[in-house]
């Protein structure tokens, strides 16, 4: 045996060349595959870029849909409003009818025993035609508030207040008064930015509320003849603060969290939607920058409403 025979030789067979050759061809296919996963992953963070582009507005676009919410809240408030003056028209529609429907009754008793004259139909029609003219007063000094409108201007949130109130004294129980007291602790013209009629709806709502709260109170309380609404507005270089009290009991603690809530309500579904507080609130706080909460204060409750002042040659 030589020298050569005892070295042994180092080599591949064909077995582990296969092996290796199909070890390049995966590596080859892993790679392609990482690069097609990786061209996938652009594309779709190039479309997802796109398509938050499409869903971020613009600063125009978005100012567009925050008039579009404006207005439609503006819309929700009107109708908010005009479901409690509806209430308010139904229930001072019920006296004139039943005196109508009274007289109607009278004069037929009348008439069967004989005892019609000139004298009794001139009294008979002018009773109807004054309970006729009640009526159409009620029409008159509500259609104001079936008039949408959600034009922004500058108004007197005062003056606003005064005009809901002499409307609607004439349509609360006569055992009920309200006070209006204005506070100019600067001086000068103050006036504040938005829709007034929404803002005079947001009056009528707590007004009604404070009425029903004071009536409700008046029913289980025998000893309670009479109740008080005081509307406070203080005007100040910064701000206008409107509080609005009443002698109805305040408002139940289980109740205190829930009031400005969508579709709360603690009236009879015949008498309210729970849109009412919630409504406001988004019309005093989205659409004029203002704010509007609720405390109990000794026998009643207090809502309170501030709005920024506009003052100088722009008020």
């Amino acid at each position: 045996m030589n020298a050569s025979q005892n070295v042994p030789t180092i080599g591949f067979s064909n077995n582990d060349t296969c092996a290796d050759q199909a070890t390049d061809v995966r590596l080859q296919r892993l790679q392609q595959n990482a690069s097609h996963m990786e061209r996938l992953q652009l594309r779709k963070s190039d479309e997802s870029n796109n398509l938050w582009g499409v869903m971020t507005p613009c600063p125009e676009d978005a100012k567009k849909i925050q008039r579009t919410h404006e207005r439609v809240t503006i819309d929700q408030t009107h109708h908010a409003a005009t479901g409690e003056i509806l209430g308010v028209i139904a229930h001072k529609w019920r006296q004139p009818l039943n005196a109508i429907s009274l007289i109607v009754q009278n004069v037929a008793d009348a008439w069967k025993h004989g005892e019609l004259n000139d004298a009794i139909m001139e009294r008979f029609e002018h009773r109807i035609l004054e309970q006729i003219n009640l009526l159409n007063s009620t029409i008159d000094d509500s259609r104001s508030y079936f008039a949408a409108d959600t034009a922004t201007e500058v108004f007197d949130p005062a003056e606003s207040v005064r005009t809901v109130v002499n409307q609607l004294s004439g349509w609360f129980s006569r055992y009920i008064t309200i006070d209006v007291r204005v506070a100019n602790e600067s001086g000068g013209t103050v006036r504040a930015v938005g829709c007034k009629n929404a803002f005079e709806r947001v009056i009528v709502n707590l007004l009604c509320n404070a009425n029903d709260a004071i009536e409700e109170r008046q029913c289980g309380n025998s000893h309670t003849s009479s109740g008080i609404i005081t509307v406070d507005i203080t005007c100040s270089d910064e701000d206008i603060v409107i509080r609005v009290e009443d002698t109805g009991g305040g408002i139940d603690a289980s109740n205190a969290a829930q009031i400005f809530k969508p579709y709360f309500t603690t009236k009879s579904k015949a008498d309210g939607f729970g849109m009412g507080l919630y409504l406001s609130r988004l019309i005093v706080e989205n659409s004029m920058n203002g704010g509007l909460w609720f405390e109990n204060i000794p026998g009643g409750a207090q809502f309170n409403i501030r709005l920024p002042a506009l003052r100088g040659e722009r008020a």
